[in-house]
């Protein structure tokens, strides 16, 4: 697939982010913190434009999901959502994509922070530091990720 249109795939009809996973019921606690944080990258279609999901889960792997019926009349189509997560896969993608991003960029340019400046594991535990670091790159792309008029570069 053309890097332009997977961009400009992503920008019309996807979302750059980092999720903040867990809660002090979650058994897969994170370095005895109750949440964890994890990059990821979706991008959702009707029915119509399930190839395109199918061409992205070629292209770069991750998983495809189906959700039910779109719209609350029953009139409109399934809708079908690729997703792919983690520091490894998601950097070589945003970096391959970045200038080619027009609405997106900016949440590109956290994520790919979040990912290359990301503190290694061999510690014990994930500093406080480090945890601060990440609620601040967190905070910043819900900020950006907001609903409402798009901001271009």
């Amino acid at each position: 697939m053309n890097t332009h249109y997977i961009a400009g795939l992503i920008d019309g009809e996807g979302w750059i982010g980092i999720r903040k996973i867990g809660s002090g019921s979650d058994k897969r606690r994170h370095w005895a913190r109750d949440y964890w944080y994890n990059p990821s990258i979706k991008v959702s279609q009707s029915e119509k434009g399930k190839v395109l999901i199918d061409l992205l889960h070629e292209e770069f792997g991750g998983f495809i999901s189906k959700r039910g019926r779109a719209g609350i009349t029953g009139n409109s189509a399934d809708a079908y959502e690729w997703s792919i997560t983690g520091v490894k896969r998601i950097l070589p993608i945003l970096k391959r994509l970045r200038n080619k991003l027009i609405l997106k960029q900016k949440q590109a340019d956290v994520v790919i922070d979040f990912c290359e400046n990301k503190e290694k594991r061999y510690m014990p535990r994930t500093s406080d530091k480090e945890f601060a670091r990440r609620e601040k790159l967190y905070q910043s792309i819900r900020e950006l990720n907001k609903k409402g008029p798009a901001e271009t570069k």
